[in-house]
């Protein structure tokens, strides 16, 4: 259960902490976006605008308990994904 669980929320971290738009906005919207008040450098794949970063935001839980490998980010509950205030046209 506790495997099924971990792995699921892998998944679902790789695919949500990444944010995407068509058209971003923001200062200099083909360079960074402001998420939380921090700016994240853009990278355009194909039609979308995807962030080149992933989110260091407030909770989650790392990788692994020491958060040994901080460059894989953290894992989040829907919740504080829900919470996450990003710029309009943009999506976690």
């Amino acid at each position: 259960m506790r495997s099924s669980i971990i792995a699921f929320l892998s998944l679902f971290s790789i695919v949500a902490l990444v944010s995407c738009d068509d058209e971003p906005t923001g200062d200099n919207p083909l360079l960074q976006v402001t998420i939380e008040g921090k700016q994240y450098p853009v990278v355009k794949i194909g039609n979308q605008f995807w962030t080149a970063a992933n989110y260091e935001g407030p909770g989650g839980v790392g990788y692994d308990a020491s958060n040994s490998r901080p460059e894989y980010g953290k894992y989040y509950l829907k919740t504080e994904l829900d919470a996450i205030a990003v710029p309009t046209g943009w999506r976690i």
